[in-house]
């Protein structure tokens, strides 16, 4: 995989490769785009969001939406890299069992997650995670 991030002028950067759509970036005050700390937090939540849904699927649990919430904390000094976050899973559905969804949570973390991997050793990352009947 190759990607290119091109300045656009201002504090602007759009990212592209592959024949993918392109990924416009920001950084500063005011910004109205995601930055490329906030998509590696995007990342780490589309991430680990995907691996739960196919874990459960492959239980045979009837979930019908899951959403993660990433939220993270930087250092005040340069670089500026994520101390903690913490991941939050809201998984709804039809008779979920709390205990599948546990699994599939810490299958997710500590197994499947390529961007929980890389941040693991670096960054406090704690899991918590919410069952919702539908």
């Amino acid at each position: 995989m190759i990607v290119r991030a091109t300045w656009k002028g201002g504090k602007t950067f759009v990212a592209e490769g592959d024949g993918l759509s392109p990924v416009e970036m920001e950084w500063g005050e005011g910004k109205k785009r995601f930055s490329p700390m906030d998509l590696l937090l995007s990342a780490l939540a589309g991430c680990t969001g995907i691996d739960i849904v196919d874990i459960l699927q492959k239980m045979r649990e009837r979930v019908s939406r899951v959403e993660v919430t990433a939220e993270g904390e930087r250092r005040e000094e340069h670089p500026r890299i994520w101390r903690k976050i913490v991941v939050k899973y809201d998984v709804y559905g039809r008779g979920l069992s709390a205990e599948k969804v546990e699994k599939a949570v810490h299958l997710s973390a500590e197994k499947y997650c390529s961007v929980s991997a890389m941040l693991r050793d670096d960054v406090k990352i704690t899991h918590t995670f919410t069952v919702h009947e539908e």
